[in-house]
């Protein structure tokens, strides 16, 4: 039995690995000052520059919503990397190395949580089936959908 990874796989964990030695570890000690700053004054919870500027080089290299698969990109309208769960775990490990990584890469709940809609985008009715994709969307831990899967259940 092959346990290797993919092409796939192995080309966006060189690219993974390349971008966290070039951006994600230099940038540590700038996100825990801005971090720390923004406490002092009562705004722990204000979206991070360092993080925002990173969100930017990480659409440009490709390396943008990894966790979306193909189908729940395409029902959504997004586009993700289009990776089964087995090639997207290696990946997963290595933005778990920096904490705040995985949300560089729109990877973070409650985008990531989203990874569960290839089950509702493929077989849910239109109606569900938006309400869950939308949390796709979402590029920032702080966005909401604007409806959430509660919302949508019947009251019968």
């Amino acid at each position: 039995m092959d346990f290797d990874y993919s092409p796939k796989t192995k080309e966006l964990q060189a690219k993974l690995l390349q971008f966290m030695d070039d951006h994600i570890y230099p940038a540590e000690a700038a996100y825990a000052a801005e971090l720390a700053a923004n406490t002092a004054v009562g705004k722990r919870w204000t979206p991070l520059q360092t993080i925002e500027n990173l969100k930017l080089k990480a659409q440009a290299a490709g390396l943008w919503n990894l966790f979306l698969p193909v189908d729940t990109a395409e029902a959504s309208g997004y586009h993700g990397a289009g990776l089964t769960n087995q090639e997207y775990a290696p990946l997963a490990e290595i933005m778990g190395r920096v904490l705040w990584s995985s949300e560089v890469f729109n990877c973070s709940a409650p985008a990531s949580s989203a990874r569960g809609t290839n089950t509702s985008s493929t077989a849910a009715n239109g109606g569900h089936r938006v309400p869950w994709t939308r949390v796709a969307r979402c590029s920032s831990p702080w966005a909401r959908p604007t409806r959430t899967p509660h919302a949508t259940r019947s009251k019968a």
